[in-house]
């Protein structure tokens, strides 16, 4: 612990533990929210398995998990993200707990998601062109960012974190909005919502052809809870740790 500590600016955990004083009411509505995330969870395994997808551990999955914590999304970020600063870290820690809950997505997913479409690397970029930690391309950015009010330059805007995390959230949020199915906004997110929509329009959408990326995504989230819940570094209860 003291050594993890001596990387990270002091003043940094001195103001996320003060923000991470969560209100009874807060909690309680954390928990709501998760209770029925990980229900569609569920019922999209189930889902899967009925068409005869194997899906490896899914007697065991635990879906009862409680909503990660503003503590538990900065250890995940400190630990997993690459090339960023110490103060990017936490800006993007804050963000997703501010957006996942603004938006009312578990930053669990959020997280998974990131984990599969970047590796937590802020300056990736894809064959295709997408940009940045959530891998936005730029024609869906420029249309979240005028529709979000954020200032959009040009397509290197998407490498900043803060942006890159705000538009790919709100987008997630658009896309579950549309479809409903985790299985269906999950895929949008990656082919587009116009090639998805396409396929449930004509029942050819079918989840065989996107196992490795929409079940990985699924199967990633509980990883993430247990991941937060081992990673865990700025609670109450070890906050006096990072100054001995």
């Amino acid at each position: 612990m003291r050594n993890h500590a001596q990387t990270i600016d002091s003043n940094l955990i001195i103001q996320y533990a003060i923000a991470s004083q969560e209100t009874p009411l807060e909690r309680v509505y954390s928990k709501a929210i998760a209770a029925l995330y990980n229900l569609n969870i569920a019922l999209t395994l189930l889902s899967a398995l009925s068409f005869g997808i194997p899906f490896e551990g899914s007697q065991q999955q635990d879906v009862g998990n409680e909503a990660i914590g503003q503590s538990e999304i900065l250890s995940i970020v400190y630990s997993r993200v690459r090339g960023a600063t110490d103060q990017e870290k936490y800006v993007i820690a804050k963000l997703i707990h501010i957006e996942s809950t603004r938006h009312h997505i578990d930053p669990a997913l959020v997280l998974a998601l990131i984990h599969k479409e970047s590796s937590f690397r802020i300056h990736a970029r894809s064959k295709v062109g997408a940009i940045g930690l959530m891998q936005i391309m730029p024609t869906t950015g420029k249309y979240m960012a005028k529709k979000l009010g954020i200032k959009y330059k040009n397509k290197k805007t998407l490498f900043e974190p803060s942006v890159n995390i705000k538009i790919g959230i709100a987008y997630l949020a658009q896309l579950r909005r549309r479809f409903q199915n985790d299985a269906h906004f999950i895929a949008a997110y990656n082919w587009g919502p116009t090639a998805i929509r396409r396929e449930i329009n004509t029942n050819t959408f079918s989840i065989e052809d996107k196992r490795s990326y929409v079940l990985g995504i699924l199967k990633s989230v509980p990883k993430m809870h247990k991941e937060a819940r081992r990673l865990k570094i700025a609670s109450k209860s070890d906050i006096s740790n990072f100054f001995m």
